[in-house]
C-alpha cells in the first residue's frame, strides 16, 4: 500500500509540472500569434537568385 501511495504523489507531481509547461507553452504561442507577420517574408539567397523561404504553390 504504501508504494502505491507514492506512485500516486510522483504521479500528481509529474502531472501539476506538466499542466505548468503547458500554461507556459499556451502563453508563449498567445504572445507569438499576436505579432505582426514578417514583412517582407523571409528569403534564403541560393546562388544568383533568391528563392522565397515559404513554398510556392508550382512546387
Amino acid at each position: 500500500m504504501k508504494q502505491e501511495e507514492k506512485r500516486q504523489k510522483e504521479f500528481e507531481e509529474l502531472y501539476e509540472a506538466l499542466n505548468q509547461v503547458s500554461e507556459e507553452y499556451q502563453e508563449y504561442f498567445e504572445t507569438l500569434a499576436a505579432l505582426p507577420p514578417i514583412d517582407p517574408p523571409i528569403t534564403i539567397e541560393t546562388g544568383n537568385t533568391t528563392t522565397p523561404y515559404r513554398e510556392s504553390e508550382d512546387a
